[in-house]
């Protein structure tokens, strides 16, 4: 049985993840008609792959606390 915070972290995870494919799939699709704009889309899963680390840099940090 997962506790709220891993049910949270789960759904936070895979929302991120989610974002990150849609993002790729746009590039992927190469629906841009200006640089700037694949500069942006490139700039948010950028942002989003950080998040994801900082996902994983807090539960470590709040493990450490459970101790």
């Amino acid at each position: 049985m997962l506790t709220n915070a891993q049910l949270f972290e789960y759904e936070l995870n895979k929302l991120v993840q989610e974002q990150i494919d849609r993002l790729k799939d746009s590039l992927a699709f190469n629906a841009f008609t200006e640089v700037g704009q694949f500069k942006y889309v490139m700039g948010q899963i950028a942002a989003f792959a950080e998040l994801q680390e900082l996902i994983v840099a807090a539960k470590e940090q709040a493990d450490k606390h459970n101790r």
